[in-house]
């Protein structure tokens, strides 16, 4: 392809660096005559042409060592408290190395202690260091690799590990939903827990915002408990007196006219267990205001004897009395066989 002149030297090699692509002959002027705007409209071309030429460069996926990924999945899992290194910040959060894997951590995943103001500038002495982390979420998908990690939930975990099933401490509503309400324990600040709605209250016709308020201090029992995946389960209704363990001496006893089914599986159970003779059913009650959510059976105040042992079964609104005939000694024995049998029946 011949040169074309232009009036200077860069309008020259405008040209000459697209010999791929021809030139018209109108543009083959004398170097005095050409001008930057003879070609402009062909310089825009050539822009354009050369864009869609060129190849489009696959993205660079960092190499993982064999084995790396496999231990961050396996950490989630678990539930594991691991050590990460920070390697840089940027706008969200830290970039941070577990395994030789990347991975991140939000700025609103950073304990207490360790966030500060100032975002990303007042944190840059945590480049190079260490911190206690939990992995939250892991994702590979089409070749990438991720996984967040969470300082917070570390420290949380580390505080529920002194704590134990049955309890009871003071806490405050932090969030109310359709099921159930969030709550921060007030002697472990940060460490929030789940009381579900049929944990709030013995009424079963209530709804939740007509129990508790966002903001109101409650005491809470802890009745489910894992620290390693912070998990909290907390109960309202369990540190307050059972309405109908003070009321079975008052309600209006009858004759057993219908028998639910769920009591009734729970009967068929009780039969099946060893030691159990007989079941037989006893005098069967109605309380409007007073109601379960949950099959629950208690022993009576009675001590067992060598024929067996009286309970009573409560679901919804109906009480039921069971008499027991079965070979048990104590109460803990008679309580035992109870709780099996409620939990075969579910």
């Amino acid at each position: 392809m011949r040169a074309v002149g232009f009036p200077n030297q860069a309008h020259s090699v405008l040209v000459r660096n697209w010999t791929n692509f021809p030139v018209p002959q109108s543009l083959y002027k004398a170097r005095s005559s050409c001008s930057y705007a003879d070609v402009r409209p062909l310089h825009k071309k050539l822009r354009v042409l050369s864009a869609l030429s060129r190849p489009e460069l696959p993205a660079k996926t960092p190499k993982i060592p064999d084995g790396s990924w496999e231990k961050v999945v396996a950490a989630e899992k678990a539930g594991e408290t691991v050590s990460v290194t920070v390697r840089a910040l940027n706008k969200g959060g830290l970039v941070v190395s577990l395994f030789d894997v990347k991975g991140f951590l939000p700025y609103n995943q950073l304990a207490s202690g360790t966030a500060q103001p100032g975002a990303e500038n007042a944190l840059s002495y945590l480049v190079g260091k260490t911190l206690q982390t939990k992995v939250i979420s892991v994702e590979a998908e089409k070749g990438r690799k991720d996984f967040v990690v969470s300082e917070k939930k570390a420290q949380q975990s580390e505080a529920m590990r002194s704590m134990k099933l049955g309890k009871v401490m003071k806490a405050i509503v932090r969030s109310v939903e359709e099921y159930g309400v969030f709550v921060e324990l007030v002697d472990l600040p940060g460490v929030t827990g789940l009381v579900h709605k049929t944990e709030l209250s013995w009424d079963p016709i209530m709804t939740v915002d007509s129990v508790v308020k966002t903001g109101q201090l409650v005491q809470v029992m802890v009745i489910e408990l894992d620290a390693a995946k912070c998990r909290l389960g907390l109960s309202v209704r369990q540190t307050q007196p059972d309405p109908i363990k003070v009321t079975l001496e008052t309600v209006q006893w009858g004759p057993t006219r219908i028998v639910l089914p769920e009591i009734q599986q729970l009967i068929d159970v009780l039969k099946a267990l060893p030691g159990v003779v007989e079941v037989r059913l006893g005098r069967q009650a109605t309380e409007a205001k007073i109601a379960s959510q949950e099959l629950v059976v208690y022993l009576t105040k009675e001590m067992p004897t060598e024929e067996g042992f009286d309970a009573v079964a409560r679901l919804g609104n109906v009480v039921q009395e069971l008499y027991v005939a079965a070979k048990v000694v104590t109460k803990e024995e008679a309580r035992a066989l109870l709780a099996r049998a409620v939990q075969l029946s579910r």
